[in-house]
């Protein structure tokens, strides 16, 4: 077996880190990613929950 000299150590400590920060990263961008999701269909509900409402009372109106 080869021996693993400082060097060897700091590049796999390199390598390791590397991974380590692509995991966070799309960890992190995953759990943001569905905020916005949340955030959207809210938006949306909320939106033909008003356009719904517009729509009923422009029916009850012209039905008085």
């Amino acid at each position: 077996m080869a021996e693993l000299g400082m060097v060897e150590f700091f590049e796999i400590g390199e390598a390791v880190g590397i991974v380590a920060t692509l995991f966070v990263v799309f960890y992190f961008s995953r759990k943001q990613m569905q905020k916005i999701s949340v955030d959207i269909e809210t938006k949306v509900s909320s939106d033909l929950d008003e356009k719904i409402n517009d729509l009923t009372w422009m029916t009850i109106e012209s039905h008085s």
